[in-house]
């Protein structure tokens, strides 16, 4: 019986029509995955030229790229570190310093020993108290306005990966990654309080000056014990581990390879909020601020290469098909959602050079704004052995964050890349308004 179902080239045609389709779906998707350290090099893209050592992780489609080597090959990624960091560099320091200094504390006790001198006070002593609780006051203020909206984020990913690939025939691998993603930011929400306090201790003292004591005898608005500003850690880390599967069809005056990679995620939350009186960033994965939960999800890809652009290729990619949401231990909620990325490259003979889109929409994590990135990359290989990388990547949904310490606009990146015989080593550097991070991998072909 023919089954149409059972036919390669119906698998792979239903297979970018299922890609295809998901490009108009409006959703709001997760934040990016990991990625090694050539495409950080390279503007973070690499889901459309071939990449045997971090396939699994871009587009498992990639497997089943025809190489220019046209052989089999077997690839090994030894892990793949990135970190990268945006931040106020005071921010820690000036919370410490607020707590250190009992800021707060001082304020409240300046308060209460104004007020507690209201009955048998000299006007002197009085005049004195009213003083000390404005010099207080505006200790905070001074203090606590330093960090307000001040942002951090720390980002970290760890990958390693086994491959085949190359040839005639269908490409597969094993990979395990971790993403993790932090976003802190601190408040002033006492505000109101603390210069409500300076300013009726001020209007008693000129009312004094000018020879009306009634405000040295009124009491002064006493504050909370513990401050209401506060600073929040918002996080997630993604442990995966999966399979991922590429094959190649030929279609007519075309190369299409398509891919899937199923994977298993361990999905951690962070969520830790404190007044900046208690506040501790070390204090934010203690139990009751995280939530664990294992999932299962999958990444879908397809490229092509056309005969009469035999040098370009066209891809496009599903990240985390399979939907969640996840509730924090604050009550928020962290959404998983489908990214889909489009990108093309050109391959010449010593040189890259690719683009890439998000047709999807990040949201971003915690205190982050919303992220969709338009890259764009290139690789220039004066010898065998020496590979030089650059590229750029700007989010077209800049402006949305809470902390705009964190709101990063352009992206710049370089790197380099050593490939003696089979081994390779990959660096890459990259930089932003207010961020720095770097990559490094090992990798070896067999």
């Amino acid at each position: 019986m023919n089954n149409a179902a059972s036919n390669p080239k119906f698998f792979a045609i239903n297979a970018l029509a299922v890609c295809l389709a998901a490009t108009a779906i409006n959703v709001s998707a997760a934040p990016r995955g990991f990625s090694d350290a050539r495409s950080a090099a390279m503007g973070r893209t690499g889901i459309a030229i071939e990449n045997p050592l971090a396939a699994p992780f871009l587009n498992p489609a990639l497997l089943a790229m025809p190489s220019a080597r046209d052989k089999r090959r077997t690839a090994l990624l030894l892990p793949s570190l990135r970190a990268s960091a945006a931040m106020d560099e005071d921010l820690v320091d000036n919370i410490d310093d607020f707590q250190d200094n009992d800021r707060w504390d001082e304020f409240v006790n300046a308060v209460d020993a104004f007020n507690g001198s209201n009955s048998g006070a000299t006007e002197a002593e009085a005049r004195d108290a009213l003083a000390n609780a404005i010099e207080k006051a505006r200790a905070v203020d001074a203090s606590l306005g330093e960090i307000d909206r001040e942002a951090l984020q720390v980002r970290l990913g760890l990958g390693t990966a086994l491959s085949r690939t190359g040839g005639d025939k269908p490409g597969y691998a094993v990979f395990a990654g971790t993403n993790v993603e932090l976003n802190g930011i601190s408040r002033y929400n006492d505000s109101g309080t603390v210069n409500a306090v300076i300013d009726a201790a001020q209007a008693a003292l000129d009312a004094a000056d000018a020879n009306d004591t009634s405000g040295l005898d009124a009491d002064l608005e006493r504050p909370t014990d513990d401050p209401r500003s506060n600073a929040s850690i918002l996080g997630i880390a993604i442990a995966e581990v999966g399979i991922a599967y590429g094959h190649n069809f030929r279609l007519n005056t075309m190369n299409l390879q398509v891919g899937a990679a199923p994977k298993l995620q361990h999905v951690r939350t962070f969520d830790y909020t404190a007044n900046a009186n208690s506040f501790d960033e070390n204090d934010f994965d203690a139990g009751e601020s995280e939530e664990q939960k294992t999932v299962f999800n999958m990444d879908l890809g397809a490229s092509a290469q056309l005969d009469s652009l035999e040098a370009m290729s066209f891809a496009l990619v599903i990240k985390n098909v399979v939907p969640y949401d996840f509730e924090t231990a604050g009550g928020n909620t962290m959404e998983l959602n489908p990214l889909v990325q489009a990108g093309l490259g050109y391959t010449g003979e010593n040189y890259v050079v690719t683009a890439e889109l998000d047709l999807t929409r990040s949201e971003g994590v915690g205190f982050e704004g919303d992220r969709q990135l338009l890259a764009i990359g290139g690789e220039y290989s004066p010898l065998d052995w020496l590979h030089l990388r650059g590229g750029f990547s700007k989010n077209l949904r800049h402006g949305g964050a809470e902390g705009g310490d964190i709101d990063q606009d352009t992206l710049l990146s370089a790197g380099l890349g050593f490939s003696p015989g089979g081994t390779r080593i990959d660096l890459a550097a990259f930089v932003g308004e207010s961020s720095t991070g770097a990559a490094f991998q090992l990798g070896y072909l067999f």
